[in-house]
């Protein structure tokens, strides 16, 4: 789930699309937190 929104913003950043690379990555970024907060991904690797 985290590679898919992540791939997204890359996506997005390389299209040139700023407004949509910035919803992707405000949609990224709370899931992103929680994973870490889990374990499943390195505090210091999410931040």
């Amino acid at each position: 789930m985290v590679r898919t929104f992540i791939k997204k913003v890359y996506a997005a950043i390389a299209a040139g699309d700023k407004d949509a690379a910035q919803k992707a990555f405000n949609e990224m970024q709370p899931i992103v937190d929680r994973q870490s907060c889990k374990g499943l991904i390195h505090k210091n690797k999410a931040a």
